[in-house]
């Protein structure tokens, strides 16, 4: 669980540096907030697996492993194409 909590505060700390940059960012600026974020994914979603796994037996654990991935992958699917169906409108 730490590292999910570790991830929430990157992902703050990377959306308030992202919410200083204006028109004139440079390459540099706009790539530490980037890292920054991608440092945040890496600890949020070790921390979401070992939640969401941790209560499954050694039996399920591939299922359930498999399962978890699907949903992840299928909600992050849904939420660009509701995003990007938002914006055109």
């Amino acid at each position: 669980m730490p590292s999910a909590s570790t991830g929430l505060l990157l992902f703050a700390v990377a959306t308030a540096m992202t919410a200083q940059l204006n028109a004139q960012v440079s390459f540099g600026q706009l790539t530490v907030s980037r890292v920054v974020f991608g440092c945040a994914m890496g600890f949020y979603f070790i921390g979401l697996t070992q939640m969401s796994l941790s209560q499954v037996g050694p039996a399920q654990l591939a299922s359930a492993t498999s399962i978890t991935n699907f949903l992840r992958t299928l909600s992050g699917s849904m939420s660009v194409a509701i995003s990007m169906t938002l914006w055109d409108q």
